[in-house]
């Protein structure tokens, strides 16, 4: 419990730091700096997967990823750690209750170098970001629709498991960092081969929709996770800059039990 407790104080103590006003001169280079790049720190492995290009030669792995989970009741924090193989990449922190209820989430996006936060109250959500040495900020008004970050997506899956597999569409809003928004999508179970549970996210939003694909994931029977058709957040190299990355991502549970 008090590794718990001084793990919730950080975080705290995170947030207060990327909220402070542009003159105490927060840099995204600083904070990513703080940031722990021991995997272990972030508790429990519960996944692992391997991210390789949706299209194209999958060879070779393009980045690994590892979900971990500390705490728990009302104060759950998931992290989806993602490498390499020597150096993260992308970090995402929530914290959420056993529900999957998120009400902050963190992005260390160290590809771009950058630093976002959301905070959701209410129906009011609270975006945050740093890159370089420029802060932005902006709020947004939700309809009465669960708000689902990172790391508490796929126990967001799992808490509406029932009514996907009665049929019924799921809605939610995710939270799109870089966007400083939420955007609607939403589940709903499909045609898959047999022995196998496939289901789709897709957004709710015309415009939206001609940027994204639906992201489509295949479970066993059994709810394993095996893998996910579409795109991920982190991202490709492109040039001299970082581009979108559309992927196949293949899963392997670690946990007796998800969480």
């Amino acid at each position: 419990m008090k590794k718990i407790i001084a793990s919730l104080f950080l975080m705290v103590a995170f947030f207060s730091t990327i909220g402070a006003s542009a003159k105490d001169d927060v840099n995204s280079a600083d904070l990513l700096s703080k940031v722990s790049q021991d995997a272990g720190s972030y508790g429990e492995l519960i996944t692992q997967g391997t991210i390789f290009p949706l299209k194209g030669d999958r060879a070779k792995p393009l980045y690994f990823f590892e979900r971990r989970v500390r705490g728990e009741g009302a104060e759950v924090i998931s992290t989806s750690y993602t490498h390499d193989g020597q150096k993260p990449v992308l970090i995402e922190t929530a914290i959420h209750d056993a529900n999957y209820k998120v009400r902050a989430f963190t992005e260390n996006q160290f590809q771009l170098g950058t630093v976002g936060k959301m905070t959701v109250d209410g129906n009011k959500v609270y975006f945050h970001s740093v890159s370089g040495g420029k802060e932005k900020h902006a709020e947004e008004t939700v309809p009465s629709l669960p708000v689902v970050a990172g790391p508490a997506f796929f126990g967001f899956m799992y808490n509406n498991w029932d009514a996907l597999m009665a049929g019924k569409t799921v809605p939610f809003r995710y939270c799109v960092m870089h966007r400083m928004e939420t955007v609607g999508f939403e589940l709903e179970k499909v045609k898959s081969s047999p022995g196998q549970v496939r289901i789709r996210m897709k957004p709710t939003s015309y415009v939206i929709s001609l940027l994204v694909d639906p992201i489509h994931f295949t479970f066993a029977p059994d709810k394993s996770l095996l893998f996910l058709e579409g795109r991920v957040p982190p991202k490709i190299k492109k040039g001299d800059g970082w581009a979108d990355l559309d992927a196949y991502e293949v899963y392997k549970n670690v946990a007796p039990v998800f969480k």
